[in-house]
């Protein structure tokens, strides 16, 4: 399976990261990360596709983890982000261009069905 198939799911909430890999792992292969300093590693040894990102973690935070993507080499660093947060969007993250965020939800005020959806769309976009 190719990377254009591969979800990296980041997320620190042990039952929400499990509900969110079992959604996506009907359609994808999808590897999950606990905390940022794993996320890191996971995205430069797992090469996803797409990255479903929380924002508030431990070691590493997400802030943290978009600011080092955009250090890796480009292919990595133009991996699409997806973020489930509860935080709102009052950095403007997915208005910044140095980021690569497809789309950010706060996680009190979205469907699941939204964020897969979502992660949908952009698969297919990188197959065109």
């Amino acid at each position: 399976m190719s990377n254009l198939n591969k979800v990296l799911v980041v997320e620190d909430d042990i039952i929400l990261r499990e509900i969110i890999t079992r959604q996506l792992s009907a359609r994808y292969q999808v590897v999950t990360a606990g905390d940022g300093e794993e996320a890191l590693q996971k995205i430069k040894s797992e090469r996803p596709g797409v990255i479903v990102l929380d924002l508030i973690l431990p070691k590493l935070d997400g802030f943290a983890v978009l600011q080092n993507l955009q250090n890796l080499p480009d292919a990595l660093a133009r991996t699409p982000v997806v973020i489930l947060s509860n935080l709102p969007d009052s950095k403007n993250l997915s208005q910044d261009p140095n980021f690569n965020v497809e789309a950010y939800y706060t996680k009190s005020g979205t469907a699941l069905d939204t964020v897969i959806d979502k992660v949908d769309r952009i698969f297919a976009e990188q197959a065109v």
